[in-house]
């Protein structure tokens, strides 16, 4: 699938290419659409870079919520 964007567009938001992509893949991985390796590949970046873009915009990568599932599962598992 492909996508278009104007190039018009990119030049009124002064966004390259490759932000626009970035910050669509953050965007879906703040709203758990994308998880992190779909995020990362999406954006274009290696996982280091993209872990770091992340950090910069204080987006964690591991939430509560993912803790709260691996400490059901631990449990499970240790049982």
């Amino acid at each position: 699938m492909s996508i278009t964007i104007d190039d018009e567009l990119l030049r009124d938001t002064a966004l390259t290419e490759d932000d626009l992509k970035r910050e669509i893949a953050v965007a879906l991985f703040e709203r758990h659409v994308f998880t992190f390796a779909q995020a990362r590949r999406f954006s274009g970046m290696d996982r280091l870079a993209f872990e770091k873009f992340l950090a910069e915009k204080k987006i964690g990568i591991y939430s509560y919520e993912n803790y709260l599932e691996d400490a059901s599962t631990v449990k499970k598992l240790s049982t």
